[in-house]
């Protein structure tokens, strides 16, 4: 939990990728993927969590990307094993 925020761990990816600047979990339920997800609902829980930042009223909207990037949970673009 971020206690300036009252936020537990956002989930948040920086990416940092010519077309994704950040991303999140797309599941319904973080670590159930048989529940469901898509990319619907990793959107919305970045828009959640940029809510949330701006809510608490602790950052300027002109630093948003800039604390999301000191906030992300990953960083870089996804890696997938098969």
């Amino acid at each position: 939990m971020n206690p300036r925020i009252g936020i537990i761990d956002s989930g948040v990816s920086w990416l940092n990728q010519p077309h994704a600047e950040f991303g999140a979990c797309s599941l319904q339920v973080p670590g159930q993927p048989q529940r469901g997800g898509g990319a619907s609902l990793a959107c919305a829980r970045l828009t959640g969590f940029a809510a949330r930042l701006l809510a608490a009223q602790w950052i300027a909207p002109c630093k948003l990307a800039h604390v999301l990037r000191g906030q992300a949970s990953f960083i870089g673009p996804e890696r997938r094993h098969s």
